[in-house]
């Protein structure tokens, strides 16, 4: 909503997932386009009538347009379970021990008390099986087709293509955001798999993905990702900002080896875990060793690697390595010792004839959400000021 605005409205989201426009709206809801656009943008809060009139009109209810935008229900009395055995060995830290840091958790019900779940270590990093919404075949050749085609075969109404967006990045805060863009926007779905931030730019500009999330600097140390952008995809593109992170060396709690900096990786007591080429991490990795005057081959596992920052934090929490470049949010989620390095800006990189899709439209609107905000800067190190500033790259 508009500055000073209590009123948090996902109005603008459910109408586009409706596909609808302000005026089909407003005639559905016996209001004027005038008024839609005024609550949309927050000049206008509705009325109990106008509120009850669009929630019909949407076939939503009121609760799931708007809301107190300040509010942060609170749940006291909350029951914490028990970690793993696992955990419990490794002496984590539990959430309600005093001095103890404000931990993610999963909260519920249970037999009418309420159980608060803590994310941290193996609890906080869960394996899952993506959601999908088809099968791809191979046919064999038909009429008029010498070669086999391939097909898809759906899972979902056809129409759900169109109210689909595929995003290729590396941040595990992507997971978040998808899970908030299908709560609010319950018409829509972000499709996500995790790809560095070459590769996500790269499919971009193949035209095989609307989306890539991206955290290279530009050669000019003015900024970020808009050297990539251009060199990538080539055209007109948006960035729209998700967050500055701290990127940093994972080790073990306690930092028992000691180690200081990147320099240390060469001392031939520490096992690293590295990040495939192209990925921001190893960038910073093999800028940080060059001015350290460390040639890579001295770096005992520079050669080893794994996909993905929490891969990267896993390895170290496993004790298959001793150190990984990943970021302070990783690190946390598997309760490592964090030793920062440097702040990077991780954008949404938007080719702009895709700004004006209403997936993607929904998608901005949510970068608004203040829960969001508020879910990703408490994975540690994420500062969220600028989220979903906008800023234009000309190819």
């Amino acid at each position: 909503m508009g500055a000073g605005s209590r009123l948090e409205t996902s109005l603008r989201a459910a109408r586009l997932a409706a596909g609808l426009s302000q005026a089909e709206l407003a005639a559905r809801a016996g209001i004027s386009r005038q008024a839609v656009s005024a609550v949309e943008t927050g000049r206008m809060s509705p009325t109990i009538e106008v509120a009850l009139r669009l929630a019909r009109a949407l076939g939503r209810p009121v609760d799931s347009l708007f809301r107190l935008a300040e509010d942060t229900p609170l749940v006291p009395d909350v029951v914490v379970g028990a970690g793993t055995q696992d955990e419990n060995e490794a002496g984590l830290e539990r959430p309600d021990a005093p001095g103890a840091d404000p931990v993610r958790v999963q909260v519920a019900r249970v037999g009418g008390r309420t159980v608060a779940r803590a994310l941290s270590g193996r609890s906080a990093v869960l394996p899952a099986v993506p959601w999908s919404n088809g099968l791809l075949r191979r046919t064999a050749p038909g009429a008029g087709r010498a070669a086999p085609a391939l097909r898809v075969d759906l899972f979902a109404e056809p129409d759900q293509l169109d109210r689909t967006l595929l995003l290729s990045g590396c941040d595990p805060a992507i997971a978040l955001l998808a899970e908030h863009f299908h709560r609010r926007c319950p018409g829509f779905h972000l499709a996500w798999w995790n790809a560095n931030s070459t590769a996500a730019l790269q499919a971009v500009g193949r035209g095989e993905a609307h989306i890539a999330g991206s955290h290279l600097a530009d050669a000019d140390g003015a900024g970020f990702n808009r050297e990539a952008a251009r060199r990538h995809i080539g055209r007109d593109v948006l960035l729209a900002a998700f967050a500055d992170w701290e990127q940093g060396i994972a080790v073990a709690p306690g930092n028992p080896l000691g180690i200081r900096g990147l320099a240390d990786l060469a001392r031939g007591d520490v096992r690293l875990i590295n990040r495939e080429p192209g990925s921001g991490a190893r960038r910073l990795l093999d800028e940080g060793l060059a001015r350290a005057g460390v040639a890579p081959q001295t770096v005992p596992g520079y050669d080893r690697v794994v996909h993905g920052h929490l891969a990267a934090a896993e390895a170290v929490a496993a004790g298959l390595a001793d150190a990984a470049v990943t970021v302070h949010g990783a690190a946390r989620c598997w309760g490592l010792d964090f030793i920062p390095l440097a702040v990077e800006r991780f954008d949404l990189v938007i080719p702009a004839a895709f700004a004006d899709l209403p997936a993607v439209q929904a998608l901005l609107e949510v970068l608004d959400s203040r829960l969001l905000r508020r879910e990703v800067e408490a994975l540690g190190g994420y500062d969220v000021s600028a989220m979903g500033e906008i800023t234009r790259v000309a190819p």
